[in-house]
């Protein structure tokens, strides 16, 4: 594989991660505005973009989901997992932490139901002058 070939892959995947992951956080939107969805934001993010090294004897990275699952299918899972485990459980760990400090120093919006806004009054429309 070419360094062009391996540059337009990428891009490939990082335009159909970001389809994805806008599908995802339109659907995580109903979740309110807490941890949950916040971290389960940051979690889908992390796992589908944390490289790894796609084989031992190149300098090439690759989605580190997608080595995991080539490696366990061609390699057996317990290979896979020595060598692409710790790159996405470190990334999800680093998910946790972004997402705990977020809630922490990120103040949501809240409904101040004391202030009341007056109602609307619906006024007649004139006439139009012909």
């Amino acid at each position: 594989m070419t360094t062009f070939q391996y540059a337009i892959a990428w891009i490939a995947y990082l335009v159909g991660a970001l389809g994805c992951l806008a599908v995802w956080w339109r659907m995580t939107r109903s979740f309110g505005q807490g941890l949950p969805r916040r971290s389960l934001r940051m979690i889908a993010t992390c796992v589908i973009l944390a490289p790894a090294i796609s084989n031992p004897g190149m300098e090439y990275l690759g989605p580190a989901l997608l080595v995991c699952l080539f490696d366990a299918l061609s390699q057996g899972s317990v290979e896979a997992m020595h060598r692409t485990a710790p790159i996405i459980l470190i990334s999800l760990l680093v998910a946790m932490l972004l997402a705990v400090l977020g809630g922490l120093f990120i103040k949501t919006p809240t409904d101040n139901l004391s202030i009341r806004q007056p109602k609307k009054v619906r006024r007649s429309r004139k006439a139009p002058v012909l």
